[in-house]
């Protein structure tokens, strides 16, 4: 695509961020159109704004957005880097090459990581179980790295694969366990995953510009879990089905388009070849929630083109923005048009499925059936709307429906709801108390709903933090907002300031509920590692052998004590006469011989004291003067009936009481508090 930038972010705390440029701003605007940043300031020539949790956005001109455009990736601290000293961590250093490394550890270890730092390197053919290859920010892969008939492979990183347009950064076969996380691909595609089993796509970003391909294919793999993933591709986002048995997909909170006549959520079932026989005895149970389509032909388009049933799909609270030409197709369930094949030559059925919560542009929705014995059947619709109009009944202008669709249901009063995330504030230190996370359900209340979550993070369970034992959240019928509570152990090791991710999981499929936009959320926990701060009931350097209050170690606390800094002066001390120092804490020094001005008892109150000391005096006139223990003068009124120390700090001061006719005088310590 012309013009087309990214910038990608480790945060590390709130983000304040401005993009300028020299050509007028005015009308560019972000994708998803759901985004919550917090815009500070916008001008002709600069846009400001800021951001306190991950995110993936685009940031395009809303007239040319083939042209120019700007993707912002913010992600959380990386909390998944290899130790470098662990046994079975293979440095590419020590063998020159990707290749080499993954030879030598199938050759020599159970089990290997390979960490590759920056620099260019190509792809490698990986041909043995438990293969980690991390990709280190500043790594880029330019060809492809394959495998086949492997098991417990795990992809990841901050690295770039940048390989051929014509191919895809990942290709796996018959494999089992796979995981690829956090990594970037350009040119290419992301993956491919063929016949496989227990497969995790999670936080990768994907632009794959000029052949005509999709980011993720994915044929015969079950147990697929694609999420919080940018993917924007020049066909179709996603395209899993074809050829094999699939079930159990979840594609869940992430940022989809396509630049051409193209599909975000695409399933199609069976070849688009009248020859074909079906690979297959069934697609079913997909998940597509919380998804954005932010430019494209069309969000989702389920197809039989010959195979085996195709049936329980799920499409919830998901958006679509920008479409190439408006009110033509933006859903399709359908038996394709490419072919004409008969039953006899392998259509299955395609029935159960449910769109929930769904918005759209001008458009309609296509259900078509191919004849008698193989119809469309049982699709339920609930609060959709295309160009803001909902569609009310099964004969809505909104649907276009032929003669062998059945059971058509308009449910627009079930109810739905939805569930975000935010933390109590951005910043904590490891002397607070508690961290409290507070997840809020909107829209329904009816139905009791369980929502998993995930801690992540810099920060370590229980070396860095406690946690009620619960990886489930249950909201019972009625309720609206729950906590997740952590507590900050407070200890004495340097450790610099680390973050607690917290992470809304998958709802079940047949559930009227999905995750909303927030569904993360992240707090950074201040390793204070500094001197005690006296009277702030905070243990500042968490270590509890260092005393908050009563820093003499007398046995009176500040409250009581009238010096805290001298163990021999407090209420139980005896009293010294004549020596200007209150040793027991009464107010007054005892003064021996000074009968006038005794009698003439010009007192003061309160001590402590917090924002004024009152006079009680008879007609005698009398000086007032407030300094610190070192003598500096701070204050001298003459005859008062009060004396402001609120803008004191907290503290011990010195009061001299003078006596104006007999020049006799007073000494006191006083209290701020």
């Amino acid at each position: 695509w012309n013009s087309f930038h990214y910038a990608h972010i480790s945060m590390m705390g709130g983000l304040d961020i401005e993009i300028t440029a020299n050509f007028d701003l005015e009308n560019w605007s972000f994708s998803p159109v759901r985004n919550t940043i917090a815009m500070v300031e916008k001008t002709a020539h600069s846009i400001r704004f800021f951001i306190e949790k991950p995110r993936k956005l685009i940031l395009w001109n809303n007239s040319e957005r083939m042209h120019h455009k700007l993707a912002l990736f913010v992600d959380a601290p990386e909390d998944d880097i290899p130790d470098a000293f662990d046994f079975g961590t293979i440095h590419i250093e020590d063998f020159g090459n990707l290749q080499e490394a993954v030879d030598f550890a199938k050759n020599n270890l159970t089990q290997a990581t390979i960490i590759v730092p920056p620099g260019v390197y190509e792809g490698a053919a990986v041909e043995s179980n438990n293969i980690s290859i991390y990709l280190s920010s500043g790594s880029v892969i330019t060809t492809p790295i394959f495998g086949t008939d492997i098991s417990n492979i795990k992809i990841y990183g901050r690295g770039t694969f940048q390989v051929d347009a014509s191919l895809d950064a990942i290709r796996l076969e018959y494999v089992e366990d796979v995981k690829i996380e956090g990594v970037i691909t350009i040119d290419g595609g992301m993956a491919i995953l063929f016949d496989s089993y227990n497969c995790a796509i999670h936080n990768v970003k994907n632009f794959r510009t000029s052949i005509r391909a999709q980011t993720i294919d994915a044929n015969g793999t079950n147990n697929l879990e694609i999420t919080d993933c940018f993917l924007l591709s020049s066909d179709d986002a996603t395209a899993i089905g074809y050829r094999h048995n699939q079930s159990n997909v979840n594609v869940t909170n992430c940022v989809l388009g396509i630049w051409g006549t193209g599909t975000c959520m695409k399933v199609a079932a069976g070849y688009r070849n009248e020859q074909a026989e079906p690979k297959y005895d069934e697609i079913a149970n997909y998940n597509y929630a919380n998804c954005d389509c932010i430019v494209a032909d069309r969000m989702a388009e389920i197809r039989q083109d010959c195979g085996g049933d195709v049936r329980q799909f799920y499409i919830k609270n998901c958006t679509m923005e920008n479409p190439f030409d408006i009110g033509k197709k933006v859903l399709g369930i359908n038996y394709s048009s490419f072919n004409e094949i008969s039953a006899a030559q392998g259509y299955g059925k395609m029935e159960d499925f449910y769109l929930s919560n769904l918005t759209f542009p001008e458009g309609y929705i296509l259900l078509r059936g191919l004849d008698e014995d193989h119809q469309v059947s049982n699709v339920v619709l609930s609060s959709v709307l295309i160009g803001n109009q909902p569609i009310e009944s099964s004969t809505s202008d909104l649907l276009e429906i032929n003669d062998f669709v059945q059971n058509v249901q308009v449910e627009n009063e079930t109810p739905f709801c939805v569930f975000s995330i935010e933390a109590d504030t951005l910043y904590h230190s490891e002397s607070d108390s508690l961290i409290v996370f507070n997840i809020e359900r909107t829209g329904s209340l009816e139905e009791e709903i369980t929502i998993p979550y995930e801690i992540r993070g810099t920060a370590s369970i229980d070396e860095d933090f406690s946690s009620v034992p619960n990886s489930d959240l249950i909201f019972l019928s009625g309720e609206a907002e729950k906590q997740i509570t952590l507590f900050p152990n407070c200890d004495t090791i340097v450790e610099g300031e680390e973050s607690i991710h917290v992470i809304l999981k998958n709802i079940p499929f047949d559930q009227q509920a999905s995750l909303g936009y927030d569904f993360q959320a992240i707090v950074y926990v201040a390793d204070l590692d500094i001197e005690e701060i006296p009277y702030n009931g905070i243990d500042d350097d968490c270590d509890t052998t260092t005393p908050d209050d009563d820093l003499d170690m007398d046995g009176f606390s500040l409250d009581q004590d009238c010096d805290d800094q001298n163990s021999d002066i407090n209420p139980n001390a005896d009293e010294i006469p004549n020596n200007g120092i209150d040793e027991n804490c009464d107010g007054l020094d005892l003064i021996v011989g000074a009968d006038e001005f005794i009698e003439e008892l010009i007192s003061f109150y309160p001590n402590p004291a917090i924002n004024f000391i009152y006079f009680k005096k008879s007609d005698r006139l009398f000086t007032a003067i407030i300094t610190d223990l070192s003598g500096k003068l701070l204050t001298k009124e003459i005859d008062p009936d009060k004396m402001d120390i609120s803008h004191y700090p907290k503290g011990v001061f010195l009061l001299r009481i003078i006596d104006q006719r007999s020049s006799k005088e007073s000494i006191h310590k006083i209290i701020k508090l």
